[in-house]
């Protein structure tokens, strides 16, 4: 029976396959494996005498190594955005004031933000109210009522905008 033995360019060509899989589920982890792979190919260019279960175990070694060492930095260092409410709608429209749509009968009514239609939780009120967004609960709006002020511009886009803010944010116009 033969004896599998792994060369230099297998390691290679396996980081590749982890850096792919990393492409395609982004998440940070495979990256590291690969980058394992890869030192582990590069030992066993420089010494290709060494043996398959010493490449496996030199890779799993590696590979907690760097899962490891990357875990510790970016509890340290998280990631950081721009907009960390950029997937999250309900939560961009805390804090801001929108007219009624449809009356809130019951505790339910309707405004609209841009091109959408939300569900509204809070105090009856006649529909062209206006209501400020005081939280959310999935794709519920929680609102109250607002004394006599202007609706923010995330509610009622008006020209003089600039140009700028509508091609950053055309939802909110903030």
């Amino acid at each position: 029976m033969t004896d599998l033995q792994f060369v230099f360019w297998h390691w290679f060509v396996f980081a590749a396959v982890l850096g792919t899989i990393e492409i395609l589920a982004p998440g940070i982890f495979f990256l590291w494996l690969a980058v394992a792979s890869i030192l582990t190919g590069l030992v066993v260019l420089l010494m290709p005498e060494i043996g398959t279960a010493a490449q496996v175990t030199l890779f799993g070694g590696l590979s907690i190594v760097m899962v490891w060492a990357a875990w510790k930095f970016l509890k340290k260092n998280p990631i950081t955005s721009d907009q960390p409410l950029l997937n999250q709608r309900a939560a961009q429209y805390v804090g801001k004031v929108f007219v009624l749509e449809e009356a809130i009968r019951h505790g339910m009514g309707r405004v609209r933000i841009g091109d959408s239609s939300w569900k509204v939780e809070g105090p009856d009120m006649a529909a062209g109210g206006q209501v400020r967004v005081t939280g959310f609960d999935g794709a519920l709006l929680k609102v109250e009522k607002v004394a006599d002020a202007a609706p923010s511009p995330a509610s009622s886009p008006t020209a003089g905008d600039s140009l700028k803010d509508a091609l950053q944010d055309p939802l909110n116009r903030t």
